[in-house]
């Protein structure tokens, strides 16, 4: 079946890396972009070190999303795995908006 990643890592981060098909909503703003995360599909949440993932998905389970999985490990873990990510891009080359 369908994997959704919920990726709550920052913009800059997600851009320099991420797991593809991921959906990235910054843990900074996930209040404000709850309308895009689906209560019926089950998201795999994931940050850097696994904390903002923890925090993220308290957050969204207080307001009534269930079918949330907190990866544990790093997102190092996540690139050593046999899961997909997009090539790494430097973020000092991304542009700055």
């Amino acid at each position: 079946g369908e994997i959704n990643v919920l990726d709550v890592r920052k913009p800059s981060e997600w851009e320099a890396e991420h797991v593809d098909g991921s959906q990235n909503h910054a843990l900074d703003y996930i209040n404000q972009n709850m309308d895009k995360i689906s209560r019926d599909k089950v998201y795999y949440a994931h940050c850097r070190s696994g904390y903002r993932s923890t925090v993220a998905c308290s957050i969204l389970k207080a307001r009534g999303f269930e079918n949330l999985v907190n990866v544990h490990g790093t997102f190092d873990d996540i690139v050593a795995s046999s899961i997909t990510t997009t090539d790494y891009v430097c973020p000092s080359t991304l542009e700055t908006n």
